[in-house]
């Protein structure tokens, strides 16, 4: 073996150990970053070619401890979210100035980046981004199926988080649910007016998100001896959310009422006339901007929330309603009061009266070999051919679960600073051993130089 050889290998050794001090000093400026993953250098040995072995040196290979978390730290921001196990969020490079994306797939052979850092805050185009510039990604939700899997999705199926989406949202009601105890005094009648009618009104939301109502008048028609009773309900008006009327009906023209059926009582005030259990509805046909809509009055035979005559001692005595409640599914344009991140990974907005509606939902990102995932600036990482390409699974619980999210908490780094100081001074101890064999090696090369003059 030549000195040159000896030599060189101590020139490996330096190579390899400046790697290693390179990474722990990235580790060591990244102790605090949010989401961090620090690298592991390892080494391999060097073999020159040939019939015997022969010693070339060392090499060395920068990993990812990727399967290692970091400390959770409480935000309190409903936008902030940490991954509690394994797995990556689905992340892209915006333009902070224009908001559009830099870096992302559009093809499904293409993929998005990865991050653990879930510090995302809303953006003033919308868009939920973290402190390092990626927005975060997900799968539109689809009204028809809400809580449909993420798993067998396709990367080219995802989209930027936008909160704008919820911002605008609105829908208009298909539903009104009633609760009131009709008078049981209202004396009997066949044509319909002010004097042979109690009415009430219920807010609706019209069908571009306004605020609307409906006027309904209840009409005794039957009041028999067995205790049992018949009532007419009548849509006697209805109004736009612009104010203007619905529909032909109004309410100081009783001739115009609109009947939307009768019901009927029991002598205990319960409603009768079908199956135990099951709802009573009444339909609303479409008027003006208001949409149609399902009028229900509660379970046949049930004494909670729904529609019953008032009986007993002084209940003829009534001639009003008492008790009413009202509630539709309806969403005004404008009621959003927070959109927030849930532990199962749906974006939730949530709207005027607690109604909510889930817009995205964030997949758990995996990998094969998160290990040999590539580094990108901004604490996130694109795939290679070692890592495998990217699946996605649920977070929370179920048949195609990942891990959950802790919402309201972030990730922090995870490198140990204990660990990165004693592998710093092996490094260094190494550094300087290898510098002495090439110290060495000149020495000896002197020594045969001198002895050949």
């Amino acid at each position: 073996m030549s000195l040159t050889t000896i030599m060189n290998k101590g020139v490996t050794g330096m190579t390899a150990q400046s790697a290693a001090l390179t990474t722990i000093s990235d580790n060591i400026a990244n102790s605090t970053t949010t989401g961090y993953k620090a690298g592991d250098t390892q080494f391999s040995a060097l073999v020159a070619q040939g019939a015997s072995y022969s010693g070339a040196g060392v090499r060395a290979d920068t990993r990812l401890s990727a399967e290692k978390s970091g400390s959770l730290s409480q935000t309190g921001l409903t936008t902030n979210a940490a991954i509690v196990g394994q797995g990556f969020f689905a992340v892209a490079a915006v333009d902070p100035s224009t908001g559009t994306v830099s870096r992302v797939g559009t093809s499904a052979s293409a993929t998005p980046e990865l991050t653990r850092a879930g510090d995302f805050q809303q953006d003033r185009f919308g868009h939920l981004v973290n402190g390092s510039g990626r927005a975060l990604m997900g799968f539109a939700v689809d009204p028809a199926n809400p809580t449909a899997s993420t798993a067998n999705r396709s990367a080219a199926d995802l989209q930027l988080v936008s909160l704008d989406t919820a911002q605008s949202y609105y829908a208009a009601t298909s539903t009104i649910a009633l609760s009131a105890t009709l008078p049981g005094g209202l004396a009997v009648a066949q044509t319909p007016s002010d004097d042979t009618t109690v009415g009430l009104k219920l807010p609706v939301v019209d069908s571009g998100g306004a605020a609307g109502s409906v006027d309904l008048r209840f009409m005794k028609t039957a009041s028999n001896a067995d205790g049992t009773s018949v009532w007419t309900v009548y849509r006697a008006g209805a109004t736009n959310g612009d104010g203007t009327a619905a529909g032909s009906a109004s309410v100081t023209d009783s001739t115009s009422w609109e009947s939307l059926g009768s019901v009927t009582f029991a002598a205990d005030g319960t409603l009768s006339g079908g199956t135990s259990g099951t709802e009573a509805t009444l339909s609303l046909s479409a008027a003006g901007n208001l949409p149609a809509m399902t009028l229900d009055l509660g379970a046949y035979g049930s004494t909670g929330d729904g529609l019953s005559v008032a009986v007993g001692s002084g209940s003829t005595d009534e001639t009003t309603i008492t008790n009413a409640a009202t509630s539709n599914d309806g969403i005004p344009s404008g009621s959003l009061e927070s959109v927030d991140l849930t532990s199962d990974g749906f974006v939730r907005g949530t709207f005027a009266g607690g109604k909510t509606r889930d817009f995205f939902r964030v997949p758990d990102v995996t990998v094969v070999n998160p290990t040999d995932l590539e580094a990108q600036s901004g604490t996130a990482f694109t795939v290679t051919t070692d890592s495998g390409g990217i699946t996605f699974r649920d977070f929370g619980t179920g048949q195609n679960s990942g891990e959950s999210l802790q919402v309201g908490s972030v990730e922090g780094s995870n490198v140990s600073i204990e660990e990165q100081f004693t592998t710093l001074i092996t490094t260094q101890r190494a550094y300087s051993a290898s510098s002495k064999i090439i110290t060495t090696g000149d020495e000896m090369t002197q020594t045969v130089l001198g002895l050949l003059n």
